[in-house]
């Protein structure tokens, strides 16, 4: 039991050489792994399925991969697998997915028009016009955190650096779909916290939310509605 050991060994320290311990909560790391897994869920773009789907639809299956291959090119690459466990080292994987999903739009018109054999896959992804808009957005949120994973996965005394660390991330998130005027008055940590991100008082327009270049460029000609997006 981790917190009762932490307890044993705090108070040892403080009986024996009168110092303590500042207990900052549990792994800060894999909080901020779970808060991206929680976000792709809530967000309802089914992104993990998706990924997962693009793995499995060629693994042990040597004859679609051989159909695939066919369409897309002797050389393209293949999807890779995504990892459950750690959202965060999904990016390859998502950016992968980007890369080849042309090949995989070809790859499923020709298994409809029943030239290929029909996949079992349960994910009808292609049908999504944004997809890879969705998949560019990820790639973006997980850039923001990954600094923080790499930077603490130390042993260095780094927890007076924690709060504005955090809050750093928590404003560069923020900024994106809140009023910049509310963001500017938000000039400690507390306030940062403070605002409220259920209410649509405080959301940016739709055409100002910052979702990326990246994410922009692939919105140009999908051919969607402005609702749609």
């Amino acid at each position: 039991n981790g917190p009762a050991v932490f307890n044993i060994f705090k108070g040892e320290l403080e009986r024996v050489l009168g110092h303590w311990l500042i207990d900052i909560g549990s792994c800060g790391l894999h909080t901020l792994h779970n808060a991206f897994q929680s976000g792709e869920s809530k967000s309802g773009w089914d992104l993990a399925n998706i990924l997962k789907s693009l793995y499995y639809l060629f693994k042990d299956a040597p004859a679609r991969k051989e159909d695939y291959l066919s369409c897309a090119g002797a050389g393209q690459l293949m999807p890779q697998k995504f990892v459950s466990h750690r959202w965060l080292e999904n990016v390859p994987v998502c950016k992968r997915a980007i890369l080849i999903w042309s090949c995989i739009e070809k790859y499923v018109e020709k298994v409809n028009q029943k030239e290929f054999m029909k996949p079992t896959s349960r994910s009808n992804a292609v049908k999504d016009k944004l997809v890879c808009v969705k998949l560019e957005f990820f790639c973006l949120v997980a850039s923001v955190l990954l600094p923080f994973l790499t930077n603490y996965q130390s042993d260095k005394p780094l927890v007076p650096l924690l709060a504005a660390d955090l809050a750093e991330i928590i404003r560069c998130l923020m900024k994106r779909f809140i009023k910049s005027e509310i963001i500017d008055t938000a000039n400690t940590c507390e306030k940062l916290c403070g605002i409220d991100i259920l209410n649509k008082e405080n959301h940016s327009i739709y055409s100002k939310i910052d979702i990326g270049l990246a994410a922009e460029e692939k919105l140009k000609g999908v051919g969607c509605s402005d609702k749609q997006i």
